[in-house]
């Protein structure tokens, strides 16, 4: 299947020539025209002056004439009543330091100056007597700009001497200064405010779950046919946090009720969480000990990392399968393993007859307490191996897998020794 390729549209320009080369091709016509009997395009000649006055006016109107898609789709903003950002000034919290010993109070009037290294000016909103060692007061910047978001410590001098103070700082970083919005940042801006007011496509929905719900990490829209096999009106919504669990109820009601107003009026939207489908990873690996000096403890700990990253939902998404292979290869890139010698991912079952938290040792899981409470036999699924050619499958397409517990093993290729380090509780399962 061929992949298609795009690009940005580039700006339409009806005519990219500058004074110059107008000038000289009103020169060039005037020596065809006159059969080569116009020659003289000195400076102070009447030709140059003709030529040159004819460019100009030319230039003027190509100018105007390549503004006016700019300034037609403005126009066309404007009558949606868009508005541009015209940037915001910054805040920061100035801590004042009075002289140690000096025991009268010291009072700064509100609008005094205070600057930065990089010559930012701030004004104090406040009054500040100081009756103690220090007091902090809250300064906005002169002017609007992002360059006003100075890190803490850069503030450190007042416009005049005021008896009794000693210094000035900043001990966190000035925020909220914003830049003048430039055109094209409007212009993409608009168009995305418009695209929410009519909710169409897929990606139109998902953007708009993420903006009004930021904590759903994990989102996927689909048709109500293909959720449920038939041909009802409706699009169906999966979003949950990370490790799949339910978006609080106030974001869920907010979450429908936005994009019920947005879509056409005879769809209907249904919202639900992700399905997680926890999984065991069993991993063991031959390294040298005699190469590295790092703690053994690291060393497992860099391929939990690897799994904890790839056998979650955000990176493997729901309905999609789990790939062994692809595991395999990321813990292989490790400097420190020279080979695995087995891998086994199993599906953890949960027991149906649970639901909630619960105080047993095996959780939410089936398996076997031991006698004296303190180990789990899990019991397990579908599993995969190293030598497995076949994926994980995945249950269903708002499903997705997600690691639970892991048990990571170094074999030393020295004398074979084992070190095994087990990882569990990964994250609550709901």
């Amino acid at each position: 299947m061929a992949t298609e390729i795009y690009g940005p549209l580039l700006p339409l320009q009806i005519d990219s020539r500058n004074t110059n080369d107008i000038v000289r091709a009103i020169q060039t016509r005037m020596f065809v025209e006159s059969g080569g009997q116009l020659t003289d395009f000195t400076p102070a000649s009447p030709l140059a002056a003709i030529s040159e006055g004819q460019g100009f006016a030319q230039a003027e109107l190509l100018y105007y004439l390549n503004s006016m898609p700019e300034a037609v789709s403005i126009q066309w903003l404007r009558n949606f009543g868009i508005q541009r950002r015209i940037g915001s000034r910054a805040l920061v919290d100035i801590t004042l330091f009075r002289v140690p010993g000096y025991s009268r109070p010291v009072t700064i009037p509100p609008g005094t100056k205070v600057y930065a290294d990089g010559g930012q000016v701030y004004t104090l909103l406040d009054q500040v007597r100081m009756t103690e060692d220090s007091a902090v007061v809250t300064a906005q910047s002169e002017k609007w700009g992002e360059v006003y978001n100075v890190p803490s410590g850069s503030i450190n001098r007042i416009e005049r001497n005021f008896l009794g103070l000693d210094s000035i700082t900043n001990n966190s970083p000035a925020t909220g200064g914003q830049d003048l919005e430039t055109v094209d940042e409007m212009k993409t801006r608009a168009f995305q405010l418009m695209g929410r007011r009519n909710l169409t496509s897929r990606s139109d929905l998902e953007q708009e779950v993420a903006l009004v719900a930021p904590e759903a990490e994990i989102i996927k829209v689909m048709t109500y046919e293909e959720r449920f096999g038939n041909d009802s009106r409706g699009v169906f919504i999966i979003a949950g946090g990370e490790d799949g669990s339910e978006l609080s109820t106030p974001t869920q009601s907010l979450l429908l009720t936005s994009l019920r107003d947005r879509v056409p009026l005879d769809v209907n939207v249904y919202l639900s969480s992700p399905s997680i489908l926890p999984v065991e990873s069993v991993i063991s690996v031959s390294w040298n000990p005699q190469e590295t000096t790092t703690f053994t403890d690291t060393l497992a700990g860099q391929i939990q990392s690897l799994l904890v990253d790839y056998i979650s939902p955000v990176q493997i998404g729901l309905g999609n399968n789990l790939s062994v292979s692809t595991v395999l290869r990321e813990i292989l890139d490790l400097d420190f393993v020279q080979d695995v010698r087995t891998m086994d991912i199993k599906e953890m079952l949960l027991d149906p007859t649970i639901i909630g938290a619960t105080d047993g040792i095996c959780g939410r899981f089936l398996g076997t307490e031991s006698a004296d409470g303190t180990v789990c036999t899990y019991s397990y699924g579908r599993a995969v191996s190293k030598t497995s050619t076949d994926p994980l499958v995945v249950a269903n397409s708002t499903s997705a897998f997600k690691l639970y517990r892991s048990i990571v093993s170094l074999v030393s290729v020295i004398d074979y020794s084992v070190l095994t380090y087990t990882y569990d509780n990964l994250y609550d399962v709901v």
